[in-house]
């Protein structure tokens, strides 16, 4: 008989925590996925397996455990993280997308969209004083660009300054902002976007054998870049 997720919860939490902090944390935690997310039924554990997964998040894999937990994870806490126990330790802690996931199962690096002038803007900009750049993807209203200009506080970095060509005398045959991409989580994260479930991969150090990314979701109406472990929802082009 499968064990009730509620009573689950409270015996892995009390197992790592303490019966005091248990009881806390499991209230707590009842009340964050009652406004969750969840996929629905669980993959059992194989599937994890089969598929490769793995996941950052935690509880994770190897840490010490008696019962198997279930937890809300990934973007937007969007998706379902099935920890199960086998031998005193959580053997695998697999991450599902929802159901209604409708992002792509690839994605292409997430340079070009570090380039554009909403990536950059306010990012530093060091030993580049005075450079500029032209974002060549369609505007929204006229062509727009980038200049790393000083900082005005003592011993912070330049950073980039953008806006329209001639507020900045930016010379429009200045080169592509492409120049200056970095393909970074930290120029996009939580910054705006237009296009929901549009995802990149970024070029940030891969920890095990998952990429991180970003993909465009709505928050309250809000189109924003949300960025982390990919949890393999989708892997690169």
């Amino acid at each position: 008989m499968r064990v009730p997720l509620a009573q689950r919860l409270d015996r892995a939490l009390t197992t790592r925590l303490g019966r005091t902090v248990a009881s806390f944390v499991f209230l707590a935690t009842l009340g964050f996925l009652g406004c969750s997310s969840g996929s629905g039924d669980l993959q059992d554990g194989t599937y994890a397996v089969d598929n490769g997964y793995d996941s950052a998040l935690e509880p994770g894999t190897g840490d010490r455990c008696t019962y198997d937990v279930t937890l809300t994870c990934g973007y937007g806490q969007l998706g379902t993280k099935v920890c199960t126990c086998a031998g005193g330790v959580y053997t695998q802690c697999p991450c599902f997308p929802p159901e209604d996931w409708q992002g792509a199962t690839t994605a292409p690096p997430c340079d070009a969209l570090t380039a554009r002038v909403e990536a950059l803007r306010g990012q530093p900009c060091q030993q580049l004083t005075g450079a500029t750049c032209v974002d060549h993807q369609p505007p929204s209203a006229g062509q727009e660009g980038c200049v790393c200009l000083p900082a005005a506080a003592p011993n912070a970095p330049p950073s980039w300054a953008c806006g329209p060509l001639a507020a900045f005398e930016i010379p429009a045959d200045a080169p592509s902002c492409l120049e200056y991409a970095t393909g970074k989580e930290a120029y996009l994260k939580n910054k705006p976007c237009t296009n929901e479930w549009q995802e990149c991969i970024t070029r940030d150090p891969v920890e095990g054998t998952t990429n991180k990314g970003c993909v465009c979701l709505s928050t309250n109406g809000t189109l924003r870049w949300a960025c982390a472990s990919t949890n393999k929802w989708f892997v690169p082009e």
